[in-house]
């Protein structure tokens, strides 16, 4: 019977490491790191990082500036993206010049010269691997 309550415990101890983001811990599966800066997953959806804020790309997007702006899909902007266009429904732009496709809502992240999928993969010191869950 002891062994039988122990065994969830023991899996969940298990199912995942903390990581470090600059100088704090975080659950992959609870928060994605962009460079120092830890950004939510909330409910499935990957916050993205702008500047100093973290952000849904539902609500909003991040221009050229690093400055949030609210999303309006009937006048979409072109933003520019290290001299490349793009349309921010379509694309995340990564460090001012890297670009990610946001497949069905949900953003790819950036992994050293890849995009991944965070369901799919995970990122550590710019390699790719299995998920963190």
């Amino acid at each position: 019977m002891k062994l039988f309550l122990f065994t969830p415990l023991l899996a969940l101890a298990a199912a995942e490491d903390l990581q470090w983001c600059g100088g704090a811990r975080y659950y992959p599966s609870k928060y994605t790191c962009f460079g120092t800066m830890l950004c939510p997953k909330n409910n499935g959806e990957v916050y993205l990082a702008c500047g100093k804020a973290c952000y849904s790309t539902h609500i909003y997007f991040c221009d050229q500036n690093n400055q949030l702006q609210l999303w309006n899909p009937t006048s979409e902007p072109i933003l520019d993206c290290g001299g490349k266009p793009y349309y921010p429904s379509k694309y995340a732009c990564y460090d001012g010049n890297f670009l990610c496709p946001i497949l069905n809502g949900n953003p790819t992240l950036r992994c050293g010269d890849a995009c991944y999928n965070d369901k799919e993969y995970s990122c550590k010191d710019g390699q790719l691997g299995r998920p963190n869950y």
